[in-house]
């Protein structure tokens, strides 16, 4: 095999391509990049494989041919070198030789037959949506912010996508929170509805690696999602297992609900939670007529905090305490400049919604005050 290529178009994509290659596996073959390079296109595959990813790039070739080399090593190397050089690629029998014209560092690496590399192939299939980027990428962000990482619940670990004729919808939870977040959308292709739960290392890579297209397209199997944008595509297999239902969570009666500034409100769950325990992270909420009064618990022996905000409220008193990391954890995520904060009595969970066209939904559950 031989090819050119620059150093920052190469890099992109091999870094890009590290992120599904397994670390840490008994099968060495899986710690590699494969490299196909047919008529001035050079391919790159990476697999987990339980995910993958393969990307294409045009290159000055030579001599076709196929090579898997270790990833990271690999991309150290790249790294390494000039971001505007022009690298050349040779290989002989047993290693492949990295070098630049305008460098005097040169590498070579020993790589390894691509007969034992296994990939899955991505289907061609009518079974398939195309998504918006920037719409996708939106709803896939505020959903992550509740996924689990308790690996003994696999089913919490990822989102529950829920795909329609007309809508897609992203439902996400640890047990103590949940985030869901529907939006209307055409999708032809979708006779009867899917539903999947896909793993939270997927969203997050593909949040991080997704390019500035205006579309990509999602294909579906029955245990595999593919996302195939216009340079490169990742899979993952899906987590086998039931949702639980939250329906009736969502739809629960929440007879009270204020508007908050999200900077005010901010503002005071700063200044109050660094007086709460640093283990337990709650912090008070008293509602009364008028105003919300928020008190740290928890450090007493210490000392603690207490600040009040107005609102427009003028019902019975209301206490709860809440872990201020999940009211934090929305605030950061909020479109808008206010919210909807939405509760009832005592130990009911709460929901969080952005002000004014309550576009998705977060429910936190809540605590006892009782110190």
């Amino acid at each position: 095999m031989k090819w050119s290529c620059k150093q920052s178009e190469l890099l992109k994509i091999v870094q890009n391509s590290l992120e599904f290659v397994q670390q840490k596996s008994s099968q060495s073959i899986y710690g590699n990049i494969f490299f196909k390079l047919s008529k001035n296109v050079l391919e790159i595959k990476a697999t987990s494989i339980s995910s993958g990813f393969e990307g294409k790039l045009a290159v000055h070739g030579g001599d076709d041919g196929m090579i898997t080399v270790q990833g990271e090593l690999f991309t150290q190397m790249i790294r390494n070198l000039k971001e505007e050089e022009m690298l050349e690629f040779d290989t002989d029998d047993e290693f492949l030789y990295i070098s630049s014209v305008l460098s005097t560092v040169n590498y070579k690496i020993r790589y390894v037959a691509a007969d034992s590399f296994e990939y899955r192939e991505i289907p061609e299939t009518d079974d398939s949506v195309s998504v918006s980027r920037n719409v996708f990428l939106d709803m896939a962000s505020k959903a992550i912010v509740s996924v689990s990482d308790d690996e003994s619940k696999p089913y919490l670990c990822g989102i529950y996508a829920e795909f329609a004729s007309d809508s897609i919808s992203f439902t996400s939870s640890d047990s103590r929170s949940l985030t869901f977040y529907k939006k209307a959308l055409d999708f032809p292709n979708i006779s009867e509805g899917k539903s999947m739960i896909i793993p939270s290392k997927f969203i997050r890579d593909l949040i991080k690696i997704a390019p500035e297209d205006d579309t990509f397209e999602i294909r579906f199997s029955d245990s595999v999602i593919y996302v195939m944008f216009k340079d490169c595509a990742i899979w993952t297999v899906l987590t086998k297992s039931v949702y639980p239902a939250v329906s009736s969570i969502l739809g629960r009666d929440y007879p009270n609900t204020v508007v908050f500034s999200v900077e005010a409100f901010s503002k005071l769950l700063r200044h109050v939670c660094i007086m709460s325990d640093d283990k337990s992270k709650r912090v008070c909420m008293n509602f009364t007529s008028g105003k919300l009064i928020m008190t740290s618990l928890d450090k007493e022996e210490i000392g603690t905090g207490m600040e009040e905000i107005s609102c427009d409220y003028d019902g019975e008193d209301v206490s709860f305490a809440i872990c201020y990391t999940y009211l934090q954890n929305q605030l950061k995520i909020l479109p808008s400049d206010s919210f909807f904060f939405s509760f009832s009595k005592q130990k009911a969970p709460v929901k969080i919604e952005p002000s004014p066209n309550r576009e998705y939904s977060a429910v936190i559950m809540t605590m006892s005050a009782d110190k």
